[in-house]
């Protein structure tokens, strides 16, 4: 037992011997510079390009094994000879020597000085680090369809070696990116990357610093990346501690004002074999926004599954916008999208995104719901939203306060859709619901409101309805077909017993009026573009206003003028308006005017038949009322007696301030009828003389015209 000892020492020693040996005569008797040239035919055979070692190779054996090197340069391929490919300063690589005797693989340190890499694409879209200069190797056969190669775990036999990795540093290196082809160009400079010892199942501290500059914006985004990672010894995990994340923009068009913002995760794990990775708490911090959220991914290589839960603090959006200059519109009110948060659960998995338990406060706004879309290059898209209240005006601009249009719920999505380009409604794909209790704009108040949305196969159709709108309610719906070569809109509402004067004196309507009006409307247009559909939309209006008062002053006051001329008794002056008992009529559209014949209006005082034309692309109006006034009321024996002579007045300028006029011709002609027919009884055979004679002196016809000037 001795003597198999003693052998086994005098073996061992043997074996140093030669190794202390081997360390102090090897670097005597070897310079590797002289294989400059075999290694520079190498990286040229397999690359394609020249390489340069203008600097010495230094070769190290004992306590380490390693290389130092000084500037190496790689050049660029044929077309890009303006600068070099890759450039290094100094290199080091050190790997200890006795660990390897036991089959392990420790390198002591890995240092990379002043590296340059310039990544160029130009015009034509070739660029300088594709692999097609290379002269040898074989090809690589790409996996038949739907054959995937097997991931084979990692045995302790065929492992390399269980290895550690002393530290790592990048010192001052530099990417210049370049693309010809679409003129974008910037630099990541500054870059410094430290870890520190490596090895399987430890923590090993990481850092890196790097500049990202955009020469056409000026914009210099700075980064700092810091983290603790282990690696599992087989290689299938990996964790990754007290991670964070910086980043800081400067420069821009506005001077010395920047923006940053800092993430970071206390764990992530990854697990390889399970495809799988797990966020704990991943916080964004930027100013005043704050994002705090949770994931868990599986299958990422294949078929990823992401779900997980987000939440935004409460922060000023418009404030935020400013640091990225965005400047935002003025509203009307001061306060307006300075309040805002959120919170929504996430899952997305292939070809589809989830969102729900959303919730979502703007100012006082909280909107609530959940959304599903479903593939992305025609994506499916289902949503079923609720909001509490919404006080539209405040987001509107201050010159708009005075001026807000009546535009119905239906009339303005048939706007809307009429400016989409039809082949993106060709492809529209959506189905949902949205709810909302309280709407105000601009002092125009109602509640209880739905849209209903339902977009698939070229057909657009909403459906929109108000419980409560002045009293009354609202309903309308909008059916846009694009499956023809052209499109085809077709929209309705109606409208029961709204408080019409209300409604027109929160729009800022001049026209005084009064009662309850309930009306519909059916129109249809067709073409191959939004101008088209919305000018050859045509169709029919009807409506009936009951138990009201016309408080118009300009109309009140030609009537009492008229009154004047009749003789009759002027109306009281403290009387307020002109009472009807109901208002109605029809009308048609067609060329972008509304046509009626038939408007008529009953009162007590009065009977009014009227006709005319609104432009709705201009607003220009142009009507003729005829106004009888009532004698005596009917009764049951007698039906009701109408003065003889009508008023006619005649209404022109816009429908939000229209002007009117009395036709006093008509008037007195009207008057003085009896008179005039009289006469012509007692003097017709003295006119007929007369006509005849202006037949023979100014030629035929002209008598015709004195007797239709009678």
């Amino acid at each position: 037992m001795r003597k198999t000892l003693k052998v086994f020492v005098i073996i061992f020693g043997l074996l140093i011997l030669l190794l202390v040996v081997a360390v102090g005569v090897l670097p005597l008797v070897v310079d590797p510079n002289q294989f400059k040239p075999q290694l520079a035919e190498i990286i040229k055979d397999k690359t394609g390009r020249e390489v340069e070692f203008a600097g010495d190779l230094q070769l190290s054996v004992f306590p380490w094994l390693g290389v130092s090197t000084g500037r190496i340069r790689i050049k660029n391929v044929q077309g890009f000879q303006e600068t070099d490919l890759l450039s290094i300063e100094q290199g080091d690589v050190k790997v200890e020597v006795l660990p390897l005797l036991g089959k392990r693989l420790e390198i002591r340190r890995i240092e990379l000085k002043g590296l340059r890499l310039n990544l160029i694409r130009n015009q034509d879209g070739a660029n300088n680090w594709s692999q097609a200069g290379a002269k040898s190797g074989e090809p690589v056969e790409p996996a038949a369809p739907g054959q995937e190669t097997p991931d084979t775990p990692l045995s302790p036999e065929k492992t390399l070696l269980i290895f550690a990795v002393g530290g790592v540093t990048l010192d001052d290196a530099t990417i210049h990116w370049d693309d010809r082809q679409v003129g974008k160009r910037f630099d990541v400079d500054n870059i410094n990357l430290n870890i520190g010892r490596f090895s399987l199942d430890q923590f090993a501290n990481v850092a890196l610093k790097l500049s990202v500059v955009e020469p056409e914006s000026g914009y210099r985004d700075n980064i700092d990346f810091t983290t603790r990672v282990l690696v599992a010894q087989n290689l299938e995990k990996a964790s990754f501690a007290d991670t964070a994340l910086k980043w800081a923009r400067e420069g821009g068009k506005v001077s010395g004002q920047s923006v940053s913002a800092v993430l970071t995760a206390p764990e992530i794990v990854f697990e390889k074999n399970a495809q799988k990775i797990r966020i704990g708490r991943l916080q964004m911090q930027s100013g005043e926004l704050s994002i705090v959220s949770s994931l868990t991914g599986i299958d990422l290589f294949k078929k990823a599954d992401v779900e997980g839960s987000i939440e935004i603090a409460e922060f000023n959006p418009g404030k935020l916008l400013k640091h990225f200059e965005i400047t935002l519109p003025r509203f009307q009110a001061s306060d307006a999208f300075s309040r805002l948060q959120a919170g929504f659960n996430l899952h997305a998995a292939q070809n589809t995104l989830s969102i729900s338990a959303l919730r979502c406060k703007l100012d006082d706004t909280l909107l609530q719901g959940d959304a599903h879309i479903e593939g992305l290059e025609a994506p499916s898209i289902r949503f079923n939203l609720t909001l509490d209240a919404v006080d539209a005006g405040r987001y509107l601009s201050p010159e708009s306060k005075n001026e807000t249009k009546l535009v119905s719920p239906s009339a303005a999505i048939a706007v809307a859709l009429s400016k989409l380009p039809v082949e993106r409604l060709r492809k529209l794909n959506v189905q949902g619901e949205v709810g909302l209790q309280h709407l105000k704009m601009n002092g125009v108040t109602a509640d209880d409101l739905r849209l209903k949305l339902n977009a698939g196969e070229g057909v657009v159709q909403t459906r929109q309805d108000i419980s409560r709108l002045y009293r009354g309610g609202y309903s309308g719906s909008v059916n846009f077909n694009a499956t023809g070569r052209e499109a085809v809109m077709a929209l309705t509402e109606k409208v029961e017993n709204v408080d019409i004067e209300a409604f027109l004196k929160v729009i800022g309507s001049k026209i005084n009026l009064s009662g309850a009006l309930t009306g519909s409307t059916a129109l249809q247009g067709r073409g191959d573009d939004p101008k088209q559909i919305r000018q050859g939309l045509k169709g029919k209006l009807d409506f009936v206003l009951k138990e009201g008062e016309i408080r118009d002053l300009k109309f009140q006051k030609i009537i009492d003028q008229a009154i004047g001329v009749l003789n009759h008794t002027p109306l009281p002056p403290e009387q307020k308006g002109l009472e009807f008992s109901e208002i109605s009529g029809t009308a048609t559209l067609a060329d972008s005017v509304i046509r009626s014949q038939d408007l008529e209006v009953k009162s007590s005082r009065f009977r009014i038949v009227g006709s005319g034309m609104t432009n709705i692309e201009t607003g220009l109006v142009n009507y003729r009322f005829v106004a009888n006034l009532v004698k005596a009321p009917a009764t049951d024996t007698e039906p009701e007696k109408l003065h003889g002579t009508p008023i006619v007045v005649d209404m022109a300028g816009t429908l939000d301030d229209p002007d009117y006029r009395l036709d006093m011709a008509a008037l007195l002609t009207e008057k003085n009828k009896a008179k005039i027919e009289r006469f012509l009884d007692k003097n017709k055979g003295k006119i007929d003389n007369l006509k005849d004679k202006l037949d023979k002196k100014l030629g035929p016809g002209v008598g015709d015209l004195l007797k239709q000037l009678f």
